[in-house]
């Protein structure tokens, strides 16, 4: 799905083998962590930046389209917030697994 060959990022090691920086391994890509990554780093701020827009903009009767716009920037910005805390507090859970050394 991805080219990955040749760069180094963090995997996560659940089965234990002898691993070394630089060693080629398989890695698996689990399917639900990377739809929910995506989703958190792509839909949920734009979903919120909506929220935001609409909600605030109604909630204060604000008429004006450039302090909507604001509020949805602002909402844009916790989206992008929560997905980093919510990143930071899953910690290596959603890190990659190696499925098997190559070499």
């Amino acid at each position: 799905m991805c080219k990955a060959e040749g760069r180094e990022f963090s995997v996560r090691d659940k089965l234990g083998l002898d691993l070394k920086t630089g060693d080629c391994v398989r890695v698996y890509f689990s399917p639900g962590k990377t739809i929910f990554a995506s989703f958190m780093v792509l839909i949920f701020p734009c979903l919120l930046f909506i929220f935001f827009y609409f909600t605030l903009g109604a909630l204060f009767s604000v008429e004006s389209q450039v302090v909507r716009a604001l509020f949805g920037v602002a909402g844009l910005a916790a989206g992008f917030g929560i997905s980093l805390l919510l990143k930071k507090r899953r910690g290596v859970e959603d890190l990659p697994e190696v499925s098997k050394k190559l070499s």
